[in-house]
């Protein structure tokens, strides 16, 4: 087996070479591994499991004859192994190195990853309620009365070739040219129940038309408030997700649900002005006054830093920065939880795809007492870090992560961050605003300062390494510790 090495005497005694040591504190000694990443002490596994001390282990006639017998040497390899017959030994755990609590998790997490990802995804969970509403009332062109029914007019969408016809095909309830109104009405309500846009698909005929009962019910009968659009976010999430999916191949295929809603209604960049000329005028009571931004690419493959001619993208250097904070926190107890096992992985631990979504639903799949975001800034002439936090309070979590940040901030020494906006509460950041767990997004220092690169960045044999001591000195780890300590309660 391996995964062991000589320095995890430290953690289980002599005979700690010769069993796998996983994440979880088996011996009792307060030290907990690092789970997932490349890390030298690492297992060939990546789950948290159990470690059972007498499985069969092939090499055990190396060790000390006195621990021989703690081992099961039954199984087949193990044949020509003389079993000992003195008593077996039982196995004493370290004396702890730390107060932490046993099974106290961090999950470290490093911004950005190898080539980014252009799919969208929502911003945050209230865009849910948001960008229903957006696309109902633009789908039938009709607003909810205060019944939530909506009104589905024919000439909107009778073709093949419309934004709805694109939908209802990927659907598969294709529109086709032979088929009747009461035959298209039915496709259209399967397809919009599917996604999240109405109740279910039941149509009700009245005498003036044909109605369906938004999922959104009437969101102009005033300001909808949070609790309501995070009940939606609960009961119509994964359906609207199956809608971003569609509409991310629209997307790539630039057909009609794309050209013709999504390229006017859902996202805003460099190059593109949102059109919210199709939106209600009295859009500010339902949608918060831009109607038009509800998505962000998943995630991007960050900036660059360089020194001595060498450089180095981002994402390769926030997985230097939170390996190398994985095993400085490690040693003081703590259980880490690195979501990205290696720099290159476009997927995290639990194998869902890298995004800035989802390293805040892994955090709370871990149920980490906080999440780390390693970054690090672009940010011209300026010198020195920042932190990040969430300043939506959806999950309950943004006080917390701004106390882990004013703590951190409190312990930081003179040139950890910047002299000014030290902490960035915003909700302009995805990662944030899906957090479950008390969150930070720590922008280490500014790429773009040569001072700064050279003082915590080294160029070896054509790769840039971390200068550890220069980076961590006394004051940005204890800093990190003081962050954790703020809201392990």
């Amino acid at each position: 087996m391996t995964g062991c090495t000589d320095d995890s005497t430290g953690y289980f005694g002599t005979a700690g070479r010769y069993v796998l040591k996983l994440g979880e504190d088996m011996f009792g000694t307060g030290k907990q591994g690092i789970v997932g990443g490349d890390l030298p002490t690492e297992p060939q596994g990546n789950e948290e499991g159990l470690i059972f001390y007498n499985y069969d282990v092939k090499e055990v006639d190396k060790a000390p004859k006195d621990e021989k017998t703690a081992y099961n040497l039954d199984g087949p390899e193990n044949s020509g192994i003389v079993v000992p017959a003195a008593p077996a030994v039982t196995l004493q755990p370290a004396q702890p190195g730390s107060a932490v609590e046993s099974g106290t998790k961090i999950v470290l997490t490093s911004g950005h990853c190898l080539t980014g990802n252009a799919d969208y995804e929502f911003v945050e969970d209230q865009l849910y309620f948001k960008a229903a509403a957006n696309f109902i009332y633009w789908i039938t062109g009709s607003t909810p009365g205060d019944s939530g029914k909506v009104k589905l007019k024919q000439s909107r969408f009778y073709k093949s070739d419309t934004v709805m016809g694109d939908l209802c095909k990927k659907a598969g309830q294709e529109i086709k040219s032979g088929d009747g109104e009461d035959e298209i009405y039915k496709k259209i309500a399967v397809t919009l129940a599917r996604y999240g846009f109405v109740k279910n698909n039941k149509l009700v005929e009245e005498s003036n038309g044909v109605y369906l009962k938004a999922s959104v019910g009437s969101f102009l009968s005033g300001t909808i408030n949070k609790d309501r659009r995070i009940k939606f976010y609960k009961k119509y999430s994964k359906k609207l997700d199956g809608f971003v999916q569609v509409m991310n191949e629209a997307r790539k295929e630039n057909t009609k649900l794309w050209s013709g809603w999504g390229n006017k209604y859902c996202y805003r960049d460099s190059s593109s002005k949102v059109d919210t000329s199709v939106v209600p005028s009295n859009r500010n009571t339902w949608a918060g006054g831009d109607a038009g931004i509800f998505f962000k690419a998943k995630a991007t493959a960050g900036g660059s830093a360089s020194v001595g001619g060498t450089s180095i993208p981002e994402y390769e250097l926030n997985y230097l920065i939170t390996t190398s904070l994985a095993k400085k926190l490690a040693k003081e107890g703590y259980t880490v939880i690195k979501s990205k096992q290696s720099k290159n992985t476009q997927q995290l631990q639990n194998g869902t795809e890298y995004s800035n979504k989802n390293i805040s639903l892994f955090a709370a799949e871990k149920q980490a007492v906080l999440h780390i975001v390693v970054h690090c800034d672009s940010a011209g002439n300026s010198k020195g870090g920042h932190l990040i936090v969430p300043s939506k309070d959806v999950s309950g979590v943004a006080e917390d992560s701004k106390k882990a940040a004013e703590a951190f901030k409190d312990k930081a020494g003179s040139g950890v961050l910047r002299s000014r906006n030290k902490i960035n509460v915003t909700d302009g950041y995805t990662t944030t605003n899906f957090a479950e767990v008390p969150t930070i997004l720590m922008e280490c220092f500014n790429m773009d300062s040569n001072d700064e690169c050279n003082k915590f960045l080294e160029a070896k044999d054509g790769k840039v390494t971390l200068k550890e001591k220069a980076f961590w000195g006394s004051d940005r780890f204890n800093a990190v510790l003081a962050a954790i300590e703020a809201v392990d309660k």
